[in-house]
């Protein structure tokens, strides 16, 4: 299976995940988005945020969004329109069906199935994994080769042993195949928040673990 997205991942792209836009209960668990914030001059983590994003990411920019964009927003339409860039989602656990058409029929780019941007006979690896769970919900990352290396993006971290994530058991397990089948080299997530992931080649790209702003992909695999 070879399947592409219509813009092309490369070092320059910027990346975040969980911004968790119109959350205001998460501010209690994940404070650093307050303190931030505060230290920035702003009250509202939300306002915060857009702000950051829209200091680093221009018009012409992309701009890799790796999941929760968004929980309870009372408006995602009026959301998109104040963010900058090229933008494309990568769907995560609390990215809801209507939402995604909403940003989908105004620019951006739904990522919310299984993307390998890598030659036929690479991709056709994993025909036999994804075509016994095409149906499986949730199941979305997208895979190509940056600078020699064999880079995995998810929503989900890779081999994450959280039981809290047991839900998600059934969709980790087949990602994690397809990292393997693929030899991939890192595995670039949202999801864990300010936790972060145990593996050493999984890389956070969580606001928490960005100060809360979009950072290039070449700054996060040069972290690492």
């Amino acid at each position: 299976m070879q399947i592409k997205t219509k813009q092309k991942i490369n070092k320059k792209t910027f990346i975040i995940a969980d911004t968790h836009f119109g959350h205001e209960n998460i501010n209690k668990h994940e404070p650093i988005r307050l303190r931030k914030s505060y230290e920035h001059g702003f009250s509202n983590p939300d306002e915060f945020m857009i702000h950051q994003w829209n200091q680093k990411v221009k018009s012409e920019d992309m701009i890799f969004h790796l999941g929760d964009l968004a929980f309870k927003h009372p408006d995602i339409l009026d959301l998109s329109n104040q963010l900058n860039g090229n933008k494309i989602l990568l769907i995560g656990n609390h990215d809801k069906p209507k939402d995604m058409q909403i940003l989908k029929d105004n620019g951006w780019e739904i990522i919310d199935s299984i993307f390998i941007d890598l030659k036929p006979k690479l991709s056709q690896k994993i025909d036999k994994i994804i075509s016994k769970h095409k149906d499986e919900k949730l199941l979305a990352c997208y895979v190509c080769d940056i600078d020699g290396k064999r880079l995995m993006f998810t929503h989900f971290p890779l081999f994450d042993d959280n039981p809290y994530d047991k839900h998600y058991k059934n969709i980790t397990t087949i990602l994690e195949q397809i990292y393997i089948a693929l030899d991939c080299d890192y595995n670039i997530h949202g999801h864990t928040h300010s936790k972060g992931a145990k593996e050493p080649f999984c890389i956070s790209a969580c606001v928490e673990k960005v100060a809360c702003e979009p950072v290039l992909l070449s700054e996060l695999l040069k972290e690492n």
